[in-house]
C-alpha cells in the first residue's frame, strides 16, 4: 500500500524531472508514501490539492479537505494559447503523458467540477478544444451534459480512443514509440461536438422512445397521469396535480408556467408537488427549501428549461430574492452586475444566469409580493372534511404499501425534451378576442394559458400534426382540456369566481351578521373547522373585500362583517371550445366583396 514518485513514473513510463516540474511531490505517513498533486491557477497560486495513494483501486485518490476542484494544468495554459488548441483529458497522468509529447493539455477529473464562469473564461482564447471521449455511456452522458450547457461547445471536438484503450496514458503505454503520431492522427480525425451531439441525441431518443412508446401513443396522457398519481398515494387533489404536471411539462417551452400553491399547514401542498415530481426526471426541477439572499446568482446548476421548486416560500422571502425571481421569470435571464474587491482594487463583475425558468412555490400565505403574484397562477388544496377523510384513507394505504411510480413517466419527459418542442396554437388570436380584457393581469394569464395548451399538445406529440415549419400543431381538444383546469383561475383573476371554501366562509359571516361580540370562534364553529383554518379563510375573504374587519372599542375582540357581494355561481370567463372554433373559422374565411 502506498505510492512513491519512482513507482508512478516507472508505471507511466515518464521522466521524473517532468513530473516533478509539474509540482507533484512525494510525502509519507505511517500508512505509507503518497503523492501530492497541486492544482494551481495560471500564476501558480494554489487552488486545490489532490492526493494519489496508490496506482490502482477505487480509493487511490483523495481530495484535501476544503479543496475546490478545478481544471488541472492551468499553469501551462499559455502553451494552449500559443498552439491554438488544448486537449482536455480525464486525469493528471494523461496530462503528464501529453506534456511529455509537447501537446497542450488540461485535465477535468469530473464534469461536475466545471465552473462555467471561471473555466470557460480561461479557455476564451483557445480556438480548438479537444475532449477525450469517456469509455462508458454513463460518463459520456455526464460529459455531454457539461459541454452542451457551456459556451465552449462550438469549439469542442471529441477524440475517440481505440477499442480496448481506457485513457491517453493507456494509449501511450500500448505504443510508446508511435504514440505521438498515433495521437496526432486521432486529433486530426476528431469529431465536432455538433455531430457528436446530434448522433447522441438520436441514439438516446430512440432508446427513450422504446421505453415510453406505449405511453407516448396514449390518446389522453393526462388521464393516464391522474391514475398513476392516485396510485402513488395522492388523493383528492387531482385538479392541482394535473396543473402541476402540465406546468412542469411547460419547462420545455419558451415560456414555462409558474404556480403558487397556497394552503394552511398539513393541507398536503408539498406532498402533492412531491408526488407529481416523482413522474419527472431529476433534472426537470431544482428543489429548494431555503436559500440566502443572493444564492440564485451563484447557484451552480443550469437553470435553462427547468423549474425552481420552493417548498414553503417563507424560506426565501427577502425583497431582493423577489426581485431576482421576477427578473428570471419575466425576462428569461438574470443579468446582475456588482462591485467586488480584487487584487487591483475595486472592479465590477457581471453574473448572468440564462433561462427560461419556471417557478413552483408552496406557501401558507394568502398573498405573495404583488409583483410576483401576477406572474404565478394560484392553486389551493381542498380543505373540506371530505378532502381530509380521503387524504387519511390514502395515508392508510401508503402505510400498508410504499407508493411507487412507473419509470416510463420520467422516460416520457426525457424523450419529450430531446425532440421537436415548438408548438403552434393556430386559434390563439381567435381565443384572445373572446376573453374579457378588463383586468390588466389577464395579459400574463393569457400567456400562461397558451403555454399550458402548448404543453398538452407537446405531451401528445405522436398524435399531433406538424405545420410547414415542423412545429407541433395544438388542437381545440388541447384547449378544452386546459380550459377545464384553469377556468376557476381566470375567473378569480377578473373577480368572477371564488372557491367553495370562500363562499362557505362569507356565508358563515353573513349568517351571524346580526350577532354582537362574536368573532372567529363562532365562524370556525359554523364552518366546522379549527380556529387557525377559520382565521386563514377570513383573512383571504378580507383581502378579497368580501368581508370587513371591525375591532370593538376597549376590546381585543375582532369581528367580521359582510363586505362586497360574491360573484354569481357558475360565471364563466373562458369561452367554450365551439365558440373558439367558430371565431377561428370566421377569422380564416373571408367572405368575397360584392362590387
Amino acid at each position: 500500500m502506498g505510492l512513491t514518485l519512482q513507482d508512478y513514473t516507472k508505471a507511466k513510463k515518464l521522466k521524473p524531472a517532468l513530473v516533478s516540474a509539474s509540482g507533484i511531490s512525494e510525502h509519507r505517513t505511517s500508512a505509507g508514501p503518497y503523492l501530492r498533486i497541486p492544482y494551481t491557477d495560471e500564476d501558480g497560486a494554489l487552488l486545490a490539492t489532490r492526493y494519489r495513494l496508490d496506482l490502482d483501486g477505487p480509493q487511490r485518490f483523495r481530495w484535501q479537505t476544503g479543496s475546490q476542484p478545478s481544471l488541472y494544468g492551468l499553469q501551462r495554459l499559455g502553451e494552449a494559447r500559443a498552439q491554438g488548441a488544448v486537449v482536455i483529458a480525464g486525469s493528471e497522468s494523461d496530462c503528464h503523458t501529453l506534456w511529455a509529447h509537447d501537446f497542450a493539455a488540461l485535465a477535468l477529473v469530473r464534469p461536475v467540477h466545471w465552473r462555467e464562469a471561471r473555466d470557460a473564461a480561461s479557455l476564451r482564447d483557445v480556438q480548438k478544444i479537444y475532449v477525450i471521449s469517456p469509455r462508458t455511456l454513463e460518463s459520456e452522458g455526464a460529459v455531454a451534459q457539461w459541454i452542451q450547457t457551456s459556451d465552449i461547445r462550438h469549439r469542442v471536438h471529441f477524440v475517440r480512443l481505440p477499442d480496448g484503450i481506457k485513457d491517453v496514458s493507456d494509449l501511450y503505454l500500448s505504443n510508446t514509440e508511435g504514440f505521438g503520431i498515433a495521437f496526432l492522427w486521432l486529433l486530426q480525425h476528431a469529431t465536432p461536438w455538433e455531430v457528436v451531439d446530434k448522433n447522441r441525441i438520436a441514439r438516446v431518443e430512440r432508446e427513450l422512445f422504446g421505453l415510453c412508446e406505449g405511453l407516448a401513443r396514449e390518446e389522453w396522457i393526462l388521464g393516464a397521469f391522474l391514475k398513476s398519481v392516485k396510485a402513488s398515494g395522492l388523493a383528492g387533489e387531482e385538479r392541482n396535480a394535473a396543473m402541476i404536471f402540465l406546468a412542469l411539462t411547460s419547462r420545455l417551452l419558451r415560456a414555462p408556467v409558474s404556480l403558487a400553491i397556497k394552503g394552511p399547514s398539513a393541507s398536503g401542498k408539498n406532498f402533492t408537488v412531491e408526488r407529481v415530481l416523482a413522474h419527472f426526471p431529476d433534472d426537470a426541477a431544482i428543489k429548494i427549501t431555503s436559500m440566502s439572499e443572493k444564492a440564485l446568482l451563484f447557484l451552480n446548476e443550469d437553470l435553462r428549461h427547468k423549474h425552481i421548486v420552493i417548498t414553503e416560500s417563507e424560506g426565501v422571502s427577502s425583497q431582493f430574492q423577489d426581485y431576482l425571481m421576477r427578473s428570471l421569470l419575466s425576462e428569461g435571464t438574470l443579468d446582475y452586475v456588482r462591485a467586488e474587491l480584487g487584487a487591483d482594487g475595486a472592479m465590477t463583475r457581471r453574473y448572468v444566469r440564462q433561462g427560461p425558468t419556471g417557478l413552483i412555490v408552496t406557501t401558507t400565505k394568502t398573498t405573495l409580493h404583488p409583483d410576483n403574484e401576477t406572474r404565478l397562477m394560484t392553486l389551493e388544496p381542498g380543505e373540506s372534511a371530505d378532502c381530509t377523510r380521503e387524504a387519511m384513507r390514502a395515508t392508510a394505504v401508503r402505510k400498508d404499501k410504499a407508493p411507487s411510480v412507473d419509470p416510463v413517466w420520467p422516460a416520457l419527459q426525457a424523450w419529450l425534451a430531446m425532440g421537436e418542442r415548438r408548438v403552434s396554437v393556430p386559434y390563439a388570436q381567435a381565443l384572445a378576442g373572446l376573453i374579457p380584457s378588463g383586468a390588466v393581469r389577464t395579459r400574463r394569464d393569457f400567456e400562461q394559458l397558451l403555454s399550458l395548451i402548448e404543453a398538452h399538445a407537446l405531451l401528445h406529440r405522436t398524435r399531433r400534426c406538424r405545420d410547414g415549419l415542423g412545429r407541433i400543431v395544438a388542437t381545440l381538444r388541447d384547449y378544452s382540456i386546459v380550459r377545464s383546469l384553469v377556468e376557476p383561475i381566470f375567473a378569480r383573476a377578473v373577480g368572477a369566481w371564488v372557491s367553495h371554501d370562500m363562499r362557505q366562509t362569507v356565508s358563515a359571516v353573513r349568517m351571524r351578521a346580526d350577532l354582537v361580540g362574536k368573532g372567529l370562534r363562532d365562524i370556525a364553529k359554523a364552518l366546522d373547522v379549527d380556529y387557525s383554518t377559520a382565521s386563514r379563510r377570513c383573512k383571504a375573504a378580507l383581502e378579497a373585500g368580501f368581508v370587513v374587519k371591525y375591532k370593538r372599542p376597549r376590546s381585543n375582540e375582532i369581528e367580521y362583517w359582510p363586505g362586497e357581494n360574491l360573484p354569481e355561481v357558475g360565471a364563466q370567463v373562458l369561452p367554450a371550445g365551439d365558440a373558439v372554433e367558430q371565431a377561428w373559422w370566421d377569422e380564416v374565411v373571408v367572405e368575397p366583396q360584392v362590387a
